[in-house]
């Protein structure tokens, strides 16, 4: 709860995910009782899960920890110090060729928009996806994203928009949706990390290998 009203929705959604499959696994299990033991037990049991995976697993379950640990009493962390597996480090990047073929090999205006202006602007996915009129600031060719939306609501995010064309991707898109996101799909929505991912799925054969939305950012 604590998380979901004060960070971002895509933190939220990832400490769900590990915190209530973990209870599944070991409900009724008191708090005195917990050893290691019990979080490699349930680890073992993600057949489909990587090195990495179970990296953040472990983060979010001494995190959950920790903060009872200073806001519900608890008296220790009962993990605290458990090894984790490395986390593999993704590193594949979009050179401007290979960038240049999957533009030829997208038909659609909408989606050319979306890899355009990610690929210019090195701005985060989720913020992409995120962006609204409101956000823009055409004139100074900025997008400033509230410090209360912001990834880890900190401070303000600015992205700077360093090409004419993403910066005309912006000015058709704002005038066209002065409310609501900007970037949607044929169906009028906004885009998914899923349907993002799909995307991609189609396009696997043009560069022969997978590319991901992150690896926008990682590029820039």
């Amino acid at each position: 709860t604590w998380t979901k009203e004060n960070r971002a929705p895509k933190t939220y959604k990832c400490y769900f995910h590990f915190l209530d499959s973990f209870e599944r696994s070991c409900h009724g299990l008191r708090m005195d009782q917990l050893r290691t033991s019990h979080v490699q037990t349930w680890l073992n049991a993600q057949t489909q899960w990587n090195s990495t995976t179970k990296h953040d697993a472990i983060t979010a379950l001494q995190r959950a920890f920790n903060w009872c640990v200073t806001n519900c009493g608890l008296d220790k962390n009962p993990i605290k110090g458990m090894e984790k597996p490395k986390a593999i480090a993704r590193k594949s990047t979009i050179t401007q060729e290979e960038f240049d073929k999957l533009l030829e090999e997208i038909p659609d205006q909408l989606f050319r928009d979306l890899l355009i202006f990610s690929f210019d602007t090195g701005a985060r996915p989720q913020e992409v996806k995120a962006l609204e009129a409101r956000h823009v600031d055409i004139g100074q060719e900025l997008i400033l994203i509230p410090t209360d939306e912001a990834k880890g609501k900190k401070r303000p995010r600015v992205i700077y928009i360093p090409t004419t064309r993403s910066v005309e991707i912006l000015k058709r898109l704002t005038e066209q949706y002065p409310e609501g996101f900007l970037f949607r799909n044929r169906r009028g929505n906004q885009w998914t990390a899923t349907a993002v991912k799909d995307r991609f799925d189609d396009l696997d054969h043009v560069l022969g290998r997978r590319v991901t939305h992150y690896d926008f950012r990682r590029t820039w």
